[in-house]
């Protein structure tokens, strides 16, 4: 029985992987800091990918503070994790994979466009 269940989900867990929607496996982190200006410069022009902000509100605070969102390939997240936590180690990250990432950066070039 035991066999049967670990079957179970081993085979269940690699038909996830391989029939998922897209083949593309991304991380998309929201972010919310203070220093979320020297965040978007340094995802910007050191790890060169996109950043977009979008406008939040706390609901304990009422506070309006800016909240980047960043999607990024898997492999590079640690050194985003890391670059965030050396400009501001208060920063609030929230962490989801994405399964399918059209764009570009991730399915074509900007030059493939043109």
């Amino acid at each position: 029985a035991l066999i049967g269940v670990l079957s179970v989900f081993t085979s269940g867990f690699a038909i996830d992987k391989t029939i998922l929607i897209g083949s593309s496996t991304a991380i998309n982190c929201m972010v919310i800091s203070d220093k979320w200006f020297d965040i978007k410069n340094h995802v910007l022009n050191n790890m060169e990918r996109g950043v977009t902000i979008l406008e939040g509100k706390g609901g304990y605070t009422n506070e309006s503070k800016p909240v980047l969102m960043i999607v990024i390939p898997q492999k590079m997240y640690s050194n985003l994790e890391h670059e965030i936590m050396q400009l501001d180690p208060r920063a609030f990250i929230i962490v989801n994979s994405v399964h399918e990432v059209d764009g570009e950066g991730f399915t074509y070039e900007l030059e493939d466009l043109k």
